[in-house]
């Protein structure tokens, strides 16, 4: 077929949660690593809807870089392996039930963004991805 821009995906087209459209920036839905990791700390039948590597910011103001995984049930804080010739991801830091994040602040000035989880404590992120994850999110 020809190219047709009007039907191109650009970065900033948001998916359809519960369609089969993803995010899936590292390619790890179909990982056998990925579905062992979701099956240990997922829900059952959870999917996929996003991957990528985000910065977070810890609490002295340093970043921390770590694998950002959203599924159609909680956000996934995952660090980075020492073996990325076999995977990407390294182990879980944090779950967070998408329905316990009640806020996302998004920075006008930089591509921080804060995922507020009142139960919790409030995650701090860097991501050039940031519009694409808070509607995900939202």
């Amino acid at each position: 077929g020809s190219f047709n821009p009007s039907t191109t995906a650009t970065e900033h087209d948001v998916p359809n949660i519960f369609g089969r459209e993803t995010f899936d920036r590292l390619h790890i839905a179909d990982d056998a690593i990925f579905r062992k990791f979701l099956k240990k700390n997922g829900d059952k039948n959870e999917k996929l809807v996003y991957s990528n590597y985000v910065s977070k910011i810890n609490s002295k103001g340093k970043e921390q870089r770590r694998i950002a995984i959203i599924t159609d049930s909680a956000v996934y804080n995952v660090g980075i392996s020492g073996n990325m010739k076999k995977s990407p991801l390294g182990s879980m830091k944090r779950r967070i039930h998408l329905h316990q994040i009640h806020a996302i602040t998004l920075s006008c000035i930089s591509d921080e963004f804060v995922l507020h989880a009142p139960n919790e404590y409030d995650y701090h992120y860097m991501s050039d991805d940031k519009f694409n994850i808070s509607k995900i999110i939202e």
